[in-house]
């Protein structure tokens, strides 16, 4: 019997659409226009006799049959995708790309690169900057070293290493305004924030603070920046160790408090779901692990 199977170009560009929310970053991904999107999906549209998605002015969504075509379609591409790559042993792995936010990869994963490349020396070792996690889907890379937990449907996700909060300052304007001793204390400095104000209002709850910062302070993208204006004594950062136990040990930084809170914070590594985890792949993913947590007990 003769199978009726949809136009593949207009599911491939129904699928990128679908996964990417928007025709122009399908485009992208697919190297056509998005006029071409468009017509390809409306073609698939009129060939089912039903709409697919939902058009807006700066997105698309998906209707309750796009989302069941597009389970489908995402199953399928990933399958035809993990085959090709196994019946053409496609696993030298000769390039590996890896997005990461720039303060862990400076802090944590420039640290191991010599052994990565002592480890995999056949490795070509792409590292391409992800800031927030909402690029995740605009970023072409096989695996994500991320900050979390945050929600990622359909991917792989590996804890790499645990963090805890540690509010931090430099030497001089510890010894100008002391130690704080209470949660008020804290806000003699001024208090240096990263993108908003949610941690440090989370950690300073769990000192047992009766109210939240609403405002003032300084906000920063960049958290590398954060640091380094801690450090010239602009005020107090909220910093994550183990990744700021050098700047403490060397005395550049001073923990202002030893206390911890209970929330769960973390790095991820993240295996891009269109990405086929291959032998050779699947070292290099418990290589990370490894890292992480150098003496895995259990």
């Amino acid at each position: 019997m003769r199978r009726k199977i949809p136009n593949l170009h207009a599911l491939r560009a129904f699928e990128a659409a679908a996964r990417l929310g928007s025709f122009k970053l399908a485009s992208q991904e697919l190297l056509v226009t998005p006029t071409a999107v468009s017509h390809h999906i409306r073609r698939l549209e009129d060939s089912l006799g039903l709409p697919l998605f939902i058009r807006g002015t700066r997105k698309v969504e998906l209707t309750e049959r796009g989302e069941t075509l597009m389970q489908t379609c995402s199953q399928a591409f990933d399958m035809i995708h993990k085959t090709t790559a196994e019946i053409t042993e496609q696993d030298d792995l000769s390039v590996l790309t890896i997005g990461v936010g720039p303060s862990f990869a400076s802090r944590w994963l420039t640290p191991r690169l010599s052994q990565f490349w002592l480890d995999f020396p056949n490795v070509e070792l792409r590292l391409t900057r992800v800031a927030a996690e909402d690029e995740i889907a605009q970023t072409q890379a096989d695996l994500f070293l991320m900050w979390g937990p945050q929600d990622w449907p359909d991917m792989d996700i590996y804890p790499i290493l645990p963090v805890h909060a540690v509010p931090v300052a430099s030497p001089d304007l510890v010894e100008k305004l002391g130690l704080p001793q209470t949660p008020e204390d804290f806000l003699n400095y001024n208090l240096l924030f990263h993108r908003n104000h949610s941690e440090w209002n989370l950690w300073l709850k769990s000192l047992g603070a009766k109210k939240p910062v609403m405002g003032g302070g300084i906000i920063m993208d960049d958290e590398n920046v954060l640091l380094r204006s801690a450090a010239e004594g602009q005020g107090a950062a909220l910093s994550w160790a183990p990744l700021i136990d050098e700047e403490i040990k060397n005395g550049r930084l001073i923990a202002l408090s030893s206390h911890r809170a209970d929330h769960i914070r973390g790095y991820y590594l993240i295996v891009n779901q269109n990405t086929p985890v291959t032998p050779k792949l699947q070292d290099v993913i418990d290589w990370f692990l490894q890292q992480g947590n150098p003496n895995p007990t259990g």
